[in-house]
């Protein structure tokens, strides 16, 4: 039985923080494949540049047995993590499925809606971020015209230059 895991975010702009995280976690949690599951436009967040360039710079930073997902992103309406974990559930059914996540997000599931579910119905892999390297410090350096090349993969750098995104 193939072993998947589900790492869901905003992704405003991968970082290679979120590649390390993830190829760390395939190593020691022996998985064949992780898929990153970028939220769509219909989640609120400021600052958070469409769904079609976070995808797409997800594409540009991604390695081996790394996918994405597109659920949140081609969904008509806002989906919770409950309806994200049984739409991946029932797709993925025939595989044993781990939904990564920051240690400092899963500390908040408990006021996540369905939260019972969540913590007794799907199993998890919990990341503990131990470097400073975050989206919005890429944000913030990009709109003050400062070096990202050491948080970010060449390739999403050029991208985010090139289609004017967090100025």
């Amino acid at each position: 039985m193939k072993k998947l895991g589900f790492f869901g975010g905003c992704f405003n702009p991968p970082t290679v923080a979120h590649i390390e995280l993830i190829e760390k976690a395939i190593k020691e949690n022996n998985l064949d494949m992780v898929y990153f599951v970028p939220m769509g436009d219909l989640y609120k967040k400021e600052n958070l540049v469409l769904a079609s360039h976070r995808v797409n710079m997800l594409k540009l930073a991604i390695k081996e047995k790394m996918d994405i997902l597109t659920i949140s992103v081609d969904s008509k309406k806002e989906l919770q993590a409950i309806d994200t974990f049984r739409i991946i559930q029932e797709k993925f059914n025939q595989s044993d499925n781990y939904f990564i996540m920051g240690s400092d997000n899963f500390e908040k599931i408990k006021f996540w809606k369905n939260s019972n579910e969540l913590l007794n119905n799907y199993k998890y892999i919990i990341l503990k971020r131990d470097n400073n390297i975050s989206s919005s410090k890429v944000r913030d350096k990009v709109k003050n015209i400062e070096d990202v090349s050491q948080f970010i993969c060449k390739d999403v750098e050029q991208y985010i230059l090139e289609n004017k995104l967090y100025k």
